[in-house]
């Protein structure tokens, strides 16, 4: 593979790049058994076979052919310019390489920070270096057709290959373009963007997501929530760390009693800032906006006047604790009728809240590991991490119980959800809405 350190850098005054990197450990196994045996026959042989193998794990490298794109052009021109990105990979199943923006904003944004103009990236649909409007720039596969660059967690493929590399490595060349406006301020415009290149499958199992298609179309990886998928192939007991493409958050993920994958892991979604969850990345039907996470908690956090806002806290230690409002992303309201399941949540995209009551998934959980809270605490990993209720850690309760959403309505008001203490579990317990609990998610 090419070393991007070699290659000749342009001015690192304008558009930068990001590398994202997965690789895993090159693992030589071999096994062997020699028996023994204190009984001798005479005028007889005897054989005996010993099956040696060796497995080599998935690998993958990337870089760029620069550290930064410098692009010129004059006021109502349109400019261009190309990086090439090399991937190399011995994975059976060939890679896919991704393009997102480095942040939650893809525009361009000035040097100068007193300076307010930028170049956004949030059109729709193919344009040309004659239809692209005016202050806005994208990136090509083909030098001709442009397509906006994608935020940070909405990531587009770029390609998706069906085998080894067969040379050292395979060059994918993206061209960016913007189209400068007449009224645009001089200076140096600038923005990060994000490769990342993961390998197809899980120990050898074909790949998972979608194909590639046509740039805009989204391809997350098996190394993500939102491209695992929870195969009859797995055993119970088995375990993956996999990543929120959405925030980059890692979880452990684990195949239960149940024969269900669960995270091992309170999920910990929210920023400082509101965050976009659209139906690309998220369990969410339409786009739902994540309120910023509280990060100081205050009498009026999490009480009965806000059940009809959704709200967030993110502790170091126990994750994310949602109401349930915030949990099912908008669709617990206060209208709906008794015993309803939502149907959607800020669970990544294929995974779920567990269904509550006594048909639901809590339950079977209660009845494969209960009642010893040491199995709950030990193999699916649940945390006593209490609940939220005005503005504080109600009844010193981390460290002493643990509650968690479902996605089972009870009445106006409460909602079900899994309670346990190291003496006592109620698998369909229902709570007040506006109390904030934490939150685990299920394959689909």
């Amino acid at each position: 593979m090419k070393n991007s350190t070699q290659k000749q850098k342009n001015r690192p005054d304008s558009m930068f790049k990001c590398i994202g990197i997965f690789s895993s450990t090159l693992l030589l196994a071999a096994s062997a058994t020699y028996i023994y045996s204190p009984t001798f026959s005479s005028n007889a042989a005897e054989s005996s076979e010993v099956e040696i193998k060796l497995n080599v794990s998935s690998v993958i490298g990337i870089s760029t052919s620069t550290d930064s794109l410098n692009l010129e052009a004059n006021v109502g021109s349109f400019t261009s310019g190309s990086i090439d990105i090399d991937v190399s990979t011995n994975s059976q199943y060939g890679y896919t390489l991704t393009l997102e923006d480095g942040d939650n904003d893809s525009s361009m944004v000035h040097t100068n920070t007193a300076v307010s103009d930028v170049l956004t990236s949030t059109f729709t649909g193919a344009k040309t270096s004659a239809t692209m409007a005016d202050n806005t720039w994208g990136f090509s596969l083909d030098g001709t057709s442009f397509y906006n660059v994608p935020t940070l967690g909405s990531p587009v493929a770029l390609k998706r290959t069906t085998s080894p590399v067969s040379t050292s490595y395979d060059t994918t060349s993206v061209n960016f373009g913007a189209k400068v406006g007449a009224t645009l301020t001089a200076g140096t415009y600038a923005d990060t963007v994000k490769f990342t290149a993961f390998v197809n499958g899980i120990d050898g199992n074909p790949e998972n997501g979608t194909s590639v298609g046509n740039p805009g179309e989204v391809s997350y990886g098996p190394s993500t929530m939102q491209g695992f998928r929870c195969s009859d192939t797995y055993n119970v007991g088995d375990s993956f760390t996999l990543t929120d493409a959405r925030d980059g958050n890692t979880y452990t993920v684990k195949k239960l009693l149940d024969g269900q994958c669960w995270m091992t892991d309170n999920l910990r979604l929210g920023k400082s800032t509101p965050m976009t969850l659209t139906s690309s990345d998220s369990d969410v039907a339409s786009n739902f906006e994540l309120p910023a996470a509280i990060t100081t908690l205050v009498n009026n956090n999490f009480t009965s006047n806000n059940v009809n806002i959704a709200e967030t806290y993110i502790d170091s230690t126990y994750g994310g604790y949602y109401n349930w409002l915030a949990a099912t992303a908008g669709e617990g309201t206060t209208s709906l009728d008794s015993r309803t399941t939502v149907e959607h949540s800020i669970c990544p995209k294929g995974w779920r809240l567990p269904k509550g009551y006594t048909d639901g998934d809590f339950w079977q959980l209660y009845y494969d590991y209960y009642p010893s809270a040491e199995q709950m605490m030990d193999v699916p990993n649940f945390k006593y991490g209490g609940f939220i209720y005005a503005g504080q850690i109600a009844g010193n309760g981390q460290g002493s119980y643990a509650r968690y959403w479902s996605a089972t309505n009870t009445n106006s008001s409460y909602a079900s959800s899994l309670y346990f203490t190291d003496n006592d579990a109620m698998p369909a317990n229902s709570y007040p809405k506006y109390y904030a609990h934490s939150v685990r998610c299920i394959a689909r």
